[in-house]
C-alpha cells in the first residue's frame, strides 16, 4: 500500500516506482527488461528558482544565487542540498546482504548530465549499457535518480569503499560490525535542536535487527555506539574520511536476531551522549561498530535503514526530558571572617570559611565545590600551586553552599586566591569555576583582659594586694585559637 507504480512511465519496460517512507518518500525507475541499445532517461527538474548542476564525483547540487549575484551552473551560489552520484542495482542485490554477501558488483553508477534548455531543466541519466546487458545481471534492474535530493541521516560504511565509490546512504540495509573479512561501521545523525532547554533524563537508540551470526543474548562482542566528534557527509562518506568518535559514555548491545529466531529491535542506553549534546558538544551524531575491530571473527548485525520499506523500521531516537535544561551557577562568592578595604580582602581567620550562592533552572541536589590555592602574586617563599579543595554538602537552589578551611593548612600572612563552582549532581552537570577571588591571611594579634590579683582587696577603689607573693591572672584571647603564651611585667 506504500508504493504506487507507474507502467511504462519512463519509456518501454521502464517504469516509475514511488515508494512511502517512515521518513518521507524516494522515486525509482525500474527495467523490467534488458535493453537492446544504450539507454538515456530524461527526467524533468522543477528547481523553484534554484540551479541544478553536477558537483565533483557525479554528486548532484542545487544551489540557490548569492545576494546581488546570478549563479550559473551551481557555481558562485549558496549550497542548499545535494546527492550521491544516482546508481543502480539488480534484483540479487538486495537479498544477498542478508545472505552474509557484499553486493558492490551487484550495482553500477550511472553517469549524469544537466541539461538546460528552453528554460527548462532535465536530468539525463546514461546507464551503463555493459552493466545492463551483462548475462549475470538479474532483472528487474532498480534506478535510483535521487533527485529529490533528501537529508540522509543513516549510511553505511566499509572498508571496501573510497573516494571513487563511496558509502550509499540509499542502501535499504546497515551494517555494522566483521563480516567475511570486512569491516563496516553504520553513522547515524538525529535533529537534536528541539532538546535545546531541556534536562535530559533518559535516551534509548533503538535498531531494527534482521541479521546476525546467531541469535541470542550474547552473540559475540556485540555492537557499541560512540558519540561521533567528528563531522561527516554522508554523500561522500568512505572509510579514508570516516570521523573520529569517543568512546566516552559509550554502550554495547550483545544481542543478535536473524531470521532463525525473527527480527527484532536492539537498543543501547545513550542518555550520556545526549546529555553531552544538549550541554553544548557538537552533535555529530553516533557511530556503530564493533567494540574491538582487531578482532577477525564475525560480529556483525544487519539493520533496516530509514529508506528500508519491506520492515518500514527506521532507526529511532528516544528522549525523556524534564524541565528545561541544567544550567548551575554559582555567584556572590564570600570569604568570612574579613575585611575588605579599597577591593582589597584580608581574612582574619585561619580557618575561614568560604561560601557562593548555588542556583540552577533546572531541579535537582546542588553543591558546590572549592578551590584554594597560593596567590601567583605572593613574595617568593610563601608556596605555590594548590592548598586545599573540598565540595560543600547539597542545598537548595538559591541558597549559599560554604565550607570551613580545616587547621593546619593557612598561615598567617600568605596571600592566596580561591574559586568556586556550581554542581547539579542529579542532572550531573557543572558550572565553569568563577573568576579567582583573592585574600590576604591577616590574623589580629590575641588580646588580654580581665585582670586580677589574688589575694588582694578594694580599698577606695583601689586594688591592694594583700600578700608579697601575689598571683597575677589575666585571661588571653587569640583570634586565630591557637595556643598562646602569656607574659607578665610589674613595675613600680
Amino acid at each position: 500500500k506504500n508504493v504506487a507504480t507507474y507502467a511504462d512511465a519512463a519509456g518501454k519496460g521502464a517504469d516509475l516506482v514511488v515508494t512511502v517512507l517512515p521518513t518521507g518518500f524516494r522515486h525509482d525507475v525500474v527495467l523490467r527488461q534488458r535493453p537492446t541499445t544504450p539507454l538515456q532517461l530524461r527526467i524533468g527538474v522543477e528547481t523553484g528558482g534554484l540551479t541544478l548542476s553536477e558537483g565533483n564525483g557525479g554528486r548532484l547540487l542545487l544551489t540557490a544565487p548569492k545576494p546581488g549575484k546570478k549563479g550559473k551552473n551551481g557555481k558562485g551560489g549558496t549550497l542548499v542540498a545535494s546527492a550521491p552520484q544516482p546508481v543502480m542495482w539488480d534484483a540479487d542485490a538486495l537479498g544477498s546482504l542478508i545472505d552474509g554477501e557484499r553486493f558492490t558488483n551487484r550495482r553500477s553508477r550511472i553517469a549524469t548530465d544537466v541539461v538546460v534548455k528552453g528554460g527548462r531543466t532535465e536530468l539525463v541519466l546514461k546507464p551503463s549499457h555493459k552493466f545492463l546487458t551483462d548475462p549475470a545481471t538479474t532483472y528487474p534492474v532498480r534506478i535510483d535518480p535521487t533527485t529529490t535530493l533528501p537529508l540522509n541521516n543513516d549510511v553505511e560504511v566499509a572498508d571496501t569503499t573510497d573516494a571513487d565509490w563511496p558509502a550509499d546512504p540509499t542502501s535499504q540495509y546497515l551494517l555494522a560490525g566483521r563480516i567475511s573479512g570486512s569491516l563496516s561501521r553504520v553513522y547515524l545523525r538525529f535533529d537534536t535542536t528541539s532538546l535545546t532547554g531541556s534536562t535530559v533524563t533518559d535516551a534509548q537508540l533503538s535498531l531494527h535487527n534482521i541479521d546476525a551470526p546467531s541469535c541470542g543474548t550474547q552473540v559475540g562482542p556485540g555492537i557499541q555506539v560512540r558519540r561521533v566528534t567528528g563531522s561527516w557527509d554522508e554523500n561522500t562518506l568512505h572509510w579514508g574520511n570516516k570521523p573520529t568518535a569517543t568512546t566516552e559514555d559509550a554502550q554495547t548491545d550483545s544481542r543478535g536476531f536473524n531470521q532463525d529466531c525473527g527480527a527484532d529491535r536492539l537498543q543501547w542506553n545513550v542518555t550520556g551522549i545526549t546529555q553531552d549534546w544538549v550541554g553544548g558538544a557538537a552533535d555529530h551524531g553516533v557511530v556503530l561498530q564493533h567494540p574491538n575491530e582487531t578482532n577477525t571473527n564475525d560480529n556483525y548485525r544487519v539493520f533496516s535503514s530509514a529508506d528500508d520499506t519491506y520492515y518500514a523500521a527506521p532507526p529511532t531516537l528516544t528522549v525523556t526530558t524534564a524541565g528545561p535544561a541544567s544550567a548551575p551557577t554559582a555567584t556572590d562568592l564570600a570569604i568570612t571572617p574579613a575585611q575588605a578595604n579599597g577591593g582589597t580582602v584580608t581574612a582574619t581567620s585561619l580557618t575561614p570559611q568560604l561560601s557562593a550562592v548555588v542556583a540552577d533552572t533546572a531541579p535537582g541536589s546542588l553543591t558546590a565545590a572549592f578551590e584554594v590555592e597560593h596567590d601567583p602574586a605572593a613574595p617568593a617563599g610563601q608556596g605555590t600551586g594548590q592548598i586545599w579543595t573540598a565540595t560543600s554538602g547539597a542545598v537548595a537552589s538559591g541558597s549559599p553552599a560554604a565550607v570551613t578551611v580545616p587547621a593546619g593548612m593557612l598561615v598567617d600572612g600568605w596571600k592566596v586566591r580561591w574559586r568556586a563552582r556550581a554542581a547539579n549532581t542529579t542532572a550531573a552537570t557543572t558550572s565553569a569555576w568563577s573568576a579567582w577571588q583573592t585574600a590576604t591571611i591577616d590574623v589580629p594579634n590575641p588580646t588580654v583582659d580581665a585582670f586580677q590579683v589574688t589575694p588582694s582587696a578594694q580599698v577606695n577603689g583601689t586594688t591592694v594586694a594583700t600578700s608579697l607573693t601575689p598571683t597575677l591572672h589575666t585571661t588571653a584571647t587569640d583570634p586565630a585559637a591557637q595556643p598562646v603564651r602569656v607574659e607578665f611585667e610589674v613595675e613600680h
